[in-house]
C-alpha cells in the first residue's frame, strides 16, 4: 500500500513536470510568435515612414525649387492646380513655356514626348516655379504687357522734347525701345498663333471623332450614313487647302 502511495505521487510529479515543461514551450512559442508579429508590424511601420519620408523629401525639393532666383512665388497652388487632363485648357501657355524655357519645338514632339513634358509642366504650374507669369495665364499676362505699354509711351511722349540734349543718350533709348518693341510684337504673334493652334486643335479632335463614326457605319453596312459624313471631311480638307494656297 505505501509503494502504491509512493508510485502515485511519483506519476503525479511527472505529469505536474510535464506539464509545467509545454506550459515553457508554449509561451517560449507565443512569445517567438509575437515576436514575429512585432517585427512584421515592426517592418511595415518602417516602410510606411519610410515612403513618407521619401514623400516629405519630395515636398521639401519642390519648396526648394520653387525658392530658386527667377520663380514667381514659393507658395503651393498660388496659381491654382492643375492635372494632365488640362492639356487642351494649357496647351497655348504649355507650348510657350517648350518654347521659351525648354527650347522644344512642339510640331516636332511625338504624342508620348508632349506628354511627359506636360507632367513637368504640371508639376512647375502647382508649385508656382515658373520664371515668367505668362506661362500661368498667357491672355492675362498678354493684357497686363498692353497696360504696362501704353502707361510707358506717356512719359516718352514728354520728354521727347529734351532727349536731344544727349544725342548718345537718345540714340540707346531708342535703339532698346525698338528692341523692347520687336521683342513685344513677337510675343503678340506668338499668343496669336497659338491661339489659332487651339482652334485647330478642337478642329482636328472633331475630324477625328467624325473618322471613327465613318468607319463604324461602314462596317455596320450603313453605307449612305458613312458616305456622308466622308464628304463632310473632304469638303473641310478642300477649305483648308485653299486657305493655305492664298496664305
Amino acid at each position: 500500500c505505501l509503494f502504491s502511495s509512493s508510485s502515485s505521487s511519483s506519476s503525479s510529479a511527472r505529469r505536474k513536470k510535464l506539464k509545467k515543461k509545454k506550459g515553457k514551450e508554449k509561451r517560449a512559442k507565443d512569445g517567438k510568435d509575437k515576436k514575429a508579429k512585432k517585427d512584421k508590424k515592426g517592418k511595415k511601420e518602417k516602410k510606411v515612414k519610410s515612403a513618407k519620408a521619401k514623400l516629405r523629401e519630395k515636398e521639401k525639393k519642390a519648396r526648394e525649387k520653387a525658392g530658386l532666383a527667377g520663380s514667381v512665388t514659393a507658395q503651393y497652388g498660388t496659381y491654382g492646380l492643375i492635372n494632365v487632363e488640362d492639356v487642351y485648357r494649357k496647351r497655348p501657355e504649355f507650348h510657350a513655356w517648350l518654347m521659351e524655357v525648354k527650347q522644344q519645338k512642339p510640331e516636332q514632339m511625338s504624342p508620348s514626348e508632349e506628354k511627359k513634358m506636360f507632367i513637368d509642366f504640371v508639376e512647375d504650374y502647382n508649385t508656382a516655379t515658373f520664371p515668367s507669369e505668362k506661362y500661368y495665364d498667357l491672355e492675362k499676362w498678354d493684357t497686363m504687357q498692353q497696360v504696362k505699354r501704353a502707361k510707358r509711351t506717356k512719359p516718352d511722349q514728354k520728354q521727347g522734347g529734351f532727349l536731344h540734349f544727349d544725342d548718345e543718350k537718345s540714340r540707346k533709348l531708342e535703339q532698346e525701345k525698338e528692341k523692347q518693341k520687336k521683342k513685344e510684337q513677337e510675343v503678340q504673334k506668338q499668343v496669336a498663333r497659338l491661339r489659332g493652334d487651339r482652334d485647330k486643335l478642337d478642329e482636328m479632335r472633331h475630324n477625328n471623332e467624325l473618322r471613327a463614326r465613318m468607319e463604324m457605319l461602314f462596317k455596320a453596312g450603313k453605307v449612305d450614313e458613312a458616305k456622308e459624313i466622308q464628304r463632310r471631311l473632304t469638303e473641310g480638307e478642300s477649305r483648308h487647302a485653299k486657305f493655305r494656297d492664298l496664305q
